[in-house]
């Protein structure tokens, strides 16, 4: 009798093997679906990046991107003088990210929200004209928890003198997840399209992101976080998909070298 035909004798002279097959089967599924579970959040999370000043596409990551968030500029108000200095990609035609939002620094006072919306409607409609997909913009400014009141009626004033149809979104400062105001933070995020809380510092990630992770845990604000691309996801940000107001992660590269 050959080898195939012994191995099929058996199965059929003990029914309860392939059972107990089937059954062990389903236990392991059943016992690694938590780390399944994990590793498709890990995967969704990664398709979101930040191009800063000096990177392109050609330093992405390979595989699908679902948004970028490209820098444009500083805008400067010092004693009501304002300046707006131009850095980060011009506008040209992209081949990857199905969603775009351009970026702005401010730094000192916040300029006029008119002019803030008319700077962001002229430079978008320059990337419009090579066909990239302008969703919106971001703005990045380092604003004190105590101003959070405050920033969040500028963000209401910027909001409306931008075209319903445009996204807008923050950077945000740990320190605003444990001293902020709860309420104004809620009004911040709902004003906006969410708050992106900045998970590290320079080229670190932050040594205590379990700490602000934990904090974020009940948050009731739409948020992502904000990762080192060379850092990947800790299980303390992987946690904050119990909430169900957690927006992912975008994370920023780095170039080697870069300061």
């Amino acid at each position: 009798m050959s080898h195939h035909s012994c191995s099929g004798s058996n199965v059929l002279s003990h029914p309860r093997r392939g059972l107990y097959g089937v059954a062990a089967f389903f236990f392991i599924v059943l016992v690694m679906w938590p780390l399944f579970k994990e590793f498709a959040v890990f995967q969704d999370e990664g398709r979101s990046y930040w191009l800063w000043a000096g990177i392109t596409e050609m330093d992405l990551p390979a595989g699908s991107v679902d948004a970028l968030y490209i820098y444009q500029g500083v805008i400067e108000n010092r004693s009501g003088e304002v300046r707006y200095s131009r850095h980060g990609l011009f506008p040209f035609p992209l081949r990857k990210g199905k969603k775009v939002y351009l970026v702005f620094r401010q730094e000192g006072d916040w300029p006029e929200a008119r002019a803030m919306a008319a700077l962001y409607e002229e430079t978008a409609s320059a990337w419009r004209r090579h066909a990239v997909n302008v969703r919106g913009l971001q703005i990045d400014a380092d604003v004190p928890t105590s101003k959070l009141e405050a920033y969040g009626r500028y963000i209401e004033a910027l909001r409306a003198a931008l075209p319903q149809t445009e996204g807008l979104s923050v950077t945000g400062l740990c320190d605003w997840i444990v001293r902020g105001d709860p309420a104004a933070l809620r009004r911040l995020a709902t004003v906006a399209d969410g708050i992106v809380f900045q998970f590290y510092r320079g080229r670190r990630p932050l040594a205590d992101e379990a700490f602000y992770a934990n904090a974020l845990k009940k948050a009731n604000y739409p948020f992502q976080i904000g990762l080192l691309e060379k850092g990947g996801i800790s299980n303390a940000v992987a946690g904050l998909k119990t909430n169900p107001y957690y927006k992912g992660v975008v994370f920023f590269i780095q170039k080697e070298g870069a300061p």
